[in-house]
């Protein structure tokens, strides 16, 4: 009865006219008729120079947090680069795969850290301990080529990048 009196009602009766004249005459920008190469390179390229900024301002030793928000900086630029694949060519799609890779690198990371943290903090049977010792040794295992694994990812990235012809970054860097 309720829902029946919601879809009688002058304002559902509102919204479903404003939907129809939204759907027949979408209030699109003009840039929306522009070819989408410029739009998507340059969304893509602003992502990646804000990841660039937040990996050139890593300490030497970065902590597990600060790698841990270049991954969420990474995540975007995966997304754009590669919903922009399609349209801006195989380039994009290389930059697209190196930026997952920074991103499965810095995942298992973090995924690592986690594991060990819930090791740290659960009770352990003693009769548990060499099974629960053995895994602790193969999550800092992970922990250990995934710290190494990233800065290998980001210099792939930054390949990539290059082959877009985005790097002004560094030469603004130089002068």
């Amino acid at each position: 009865k309720r829902l029946a009196k919601v879809l009688g009602s002058k304002r559902y009766r509102s919204l479903l006219a404003s939907l129809a004249v939204t759907a027949a005459e979408p209030p699109f920008r003009r840039s929306a008729g522009l070819p989408a190469e410029d739009f998507l390179g340059d969304a893509i390229h602003d992502r990646y120079e804000a990841l660039v900024a937040a990996v050139e301002s890593l300490p030497a030793v970065p902590q597990d947090a600060e790698l841990h928000a270049v991954r969420i900086l990474a995540k975007p630029t995966r997304y754009a680069a590669e919903l922009g694949a399609d349209v801006l060519g195989s380039s994009c799609a290389r930059f697209a795969r190196r930026v997952t890779d920074l991103c499965d690198a810095l995942g298992e990371l973090n995924d690592g850290l986690k594991a060990n943290q819930w090791l740290d903090d659960v009770a352990i049977a003693p009769w548990r301990a060499f099974a629960v010792g053995r895994v602790r040794a193969a999550e800092i295992g992970r922990v250990v080529a995934a710290r190494a694994a990233w800065a290998r990812s980001w210099e792939r990235v930054q390949a990539a990048a290059a082959d877009l012809a985005w790097t002004a970054h560094l030469d603004a860097a130089a002068s």
